[in-house]
């Protein structure tokens, strides 16, 4: 079925109530239609990943196991801007791929440009991200005025992905961030949104495991960039996983990827 050009509001109005996507200032957006192998495909991704979460957190996995619909719905755009190709699991040849998210995907180039503009404060090949009080972190973008995150857009390696809802998690230490705030090249309207007032408070007895609370899912798109940032109140390192899902080009991870 050809790409068709929707509402973006009306395309989620049957999500659930609650689950939503961020908007960054887009009115329509382009969407092609799943088959039942690509919905498959996905499926099979989000599970075989989500059964491992859930070992460790069932907490966590319940949080997102309720948002596949979001998937589904991410899929849909992500596929129409990656021209219609269709959606395997695990990536075949000339094909996209479907993948829980890792940080070679986030920052996929050791130094971020214009052309490659993968900004954000993690350090390569990781999720960790050193904090200065009272100075912006950024998880998305960076503090230049037009430094906006975007996925690569290299033919071939192209890729978009998404952020659950309440995606930020910190693990092994206790939360240091109270504020996070987004925008996007389109959109700059929203003020903050504080940190709720146990982010303190493991989710799991035992396991330092801190969800930071998101009001909707993040989508990194081929356009608009974004900025998501955050208020720290103490100078240290974090490791801040985002737990999410990217759909990409095949050649973006035909071969083990590490950014140097």
């Amino acid at each position: 079925m050809a790409v068709q050009t929707v509402e973006l509001k009306e395309f989620l109005s049957d999500l659930p109530a609650g689950i939503r996507f961020y908007d960054p200032g887009q009115k329509t957006i382009s969407i092609a239609e799943l088959t039942r192998e690509e919905e498959e495909a996905i499926r099979k991704a989000f599970y075989d990943g989500l059964g491992l979460v859930e070992k460790i957190s069932p907490k966590l996995a319940d949080e997102y196991e309720k948002q596949f619909d979001l998937i589904m719905k991410f899929a849909q755009i992500a596929k129409a801007d990656m021209d219609e190709k269709p959606i395997t699991y695990p990536s075949t040849t000339g094909k996209l791929g479907v993948a829980w998210l890792i940080p070679q995907v986030v920052k996929y180039v050791a130094t971020p440009s214009a052309s490659d503009p993968a900004y954000t404060d993690y350090a390569a090949n990781t999720w960790l991200i050193t904090t200065t009080a009272g100075t912006a972190a950024y998880i998305l973008g960076g503090s230049g005025a037009t430094e906006f995150y975007k996925p690569k857009q290299t033919e071939g390696q192209r890729f978009e992905f998404l952020i659950f809802k309440n995606g930020l998690v910190q693990v092994g230490t206790s939360p240091v961030i109270n504020q996070l705030k987004i925008e996007s090249e389109n959109r700059r309207d929203y003020g903050v949104w504080t940190v709720h007032p146990v982010a303190d408070m493991s989710v799991e007895d035992e396991k330092p495991i801190y969800v930071y609370n998101t009001p909707f899912a993040i989508p990194a798109y081929k356009t608009p960039g974004i900025r998501l940032s955050g208020m720290p109140i103490a100078s240290t390192t974090i490791d801040l996983r985002l737990f999410g899902m990217v759909v990409y080009e095949h050649d973006l991870l035909y071969n083990l990827l590490y950014i140097s």
